[in-house]
């Protein structure tokens, strides 16, 4: 009897020491799971995010592409409240664009923006002249710009000499402003003949030195340019009517050149071709100032006008005298509309035409 209770005595002590060794195994196989991650399982943990990718939208798909890198440039426009016809300044332009010089010259094309028309910049180029660029090559430091021949049509009135000085300065200034570039050629259509006699130009010399000073001055052979004045001819045309006939007047001041030319009146084979005008060698020397305001020239006179032509101020007079002094300022791109005055009042001299002033 006892010997039978020893025996079941010693299996129960033996089946509790495997049971005590299978839970210490399992013990040790749960620590080391826990200690590892999930690498037992084939899941790893996941890694924490970097700074970069918490920041990172969500939602956004990463496409391999790279966004274009947004590079600044220049283009130049004239601005009469800043300096003198034929003087051009810079306003900055963004392009993605590698090819920066053919980017320029195309933002140039496209004009002044409506709010830089407001802080007074002008151009000859519009949104009528943009897309106009055809190419632009460089070669040996020289910028070969090419165009659409439409432009000389599109923009007729740059070919005049104050004309063409404007154009040739914005342009010279735009492509010049990259160090790789310190000279210029332009060209309609391939034809660079065609280009430089549309302004009334010779061809550059291929060997002339670049300018060096930084102010893309255009190629002017004196210190003056053409311009026009506008005196009635009824041999062409009724007695309102204005015809231009030219004249040279001194660099830069193109607009006060022209209209004091103007004041000075027709010349004696200009009056033996049938031209006259109010003006005269009497009135000659009466401008007393020009300025230019947002596209606004305020000119004034001398009072003493009134009293050398009093009887301009007749309907049929008034309307002579304001259509030859209305073409002879409007011919400039950088004037949009104009206003007179004796010396500096405004209404003294609409009174004087019996006319409103303008608003």
């Amino acid at each position: 009897m006892k010997a039978s209770m020893r025996i079941r005595l010693d299996r129960w002590r033996s089946r509790r020491v495997v049971m005590t060794t299978l839970l210490a195994i399992l013990v040790l196989v749960l620590v080391g799971c826990s200690g590892d991650g999930d690498t037992e399982t084939g899941t790893d943990a996941p890694d924490q995010p970097s700074d970069e990718q918490a920041d990172r939208d969500p939602d956004a798909e990463d496409d391999g592409v790279t966004e274009p890198t947004s590079r600044e440039l220049q283009v130049f426009f004239t601005n009469l409240d800043r300096g003198a016809e034929g003087e051009v300044y810079p306003v900055g332009r963004t392009t993605t664009d590698d090819d920066l010089p053919t980017a320029a010259v195309r933002e140039l094309l496209a004009g002044p923006t409506v709010e830089e028309r407001d802080q007074g910049f002008s151009s000859w180029f519009s949104p009528d002249t943009a897309g106009m660029l055809r190419s632009v090559r460089v070669e040996d430091g020289v910028a070969y710009v090419d165009v659409d021949d439409t432009m000389r049509t599109t923009i007729p009135g740059a070919s005049t000499s104050a004309g063409s000085l404007v154009l040739l300065a914005e342009l010279d200034a735009t492509t010049r402003q990259f160090p790789e570039i310190t000279d210029s050629r332009y060209s309609l259509d391939g034809d660079v003949e065609a280009f430089y006699e549309w302004l009334q130009l010779a061809p550059p010399n291929g060997d002339a030195a670049p300018p060096t000073d930084g102010t893309a001055e255009p190629e002017v052979e004196s210190g003056t340019a053409t311009v026009e004045v506008y005196f009635t001819n009824p041999d062409r045309g009724e007695d309102t009517e204005v015809f231009a006939v030219e004249r040279d007047v001194e660099l830069p001041r193109v607009l006060s050149g022209a209209l004091q030319a103007l004041l000075e009146g027709p010349t004696a084979a200009e009056q033996e071709q049938g031209y006259w005008s109010w003006f005269s060698e009497d009135t000659a020397g009466m401008l007393t100032s020009v300025r230019l305001d947002s596209g606004v020239a305020e000119v004034s006179f001398d009072t003493a006008l009134q009293t050398v032509i009093p009887n301009a101020s007749t309907s049929a007079g008034s309307t002579a005298l304001l259509a030859a002094l209305d073409a002879t300022t409007l011919q400039f791109p950088t004037v949009d509309d104009v206003v007179y005055s004796f010396d500096g009042d405004v209404d003294a001299f609409y009174e004087w035409l019996q006319r409103s002033p303008p608003v």
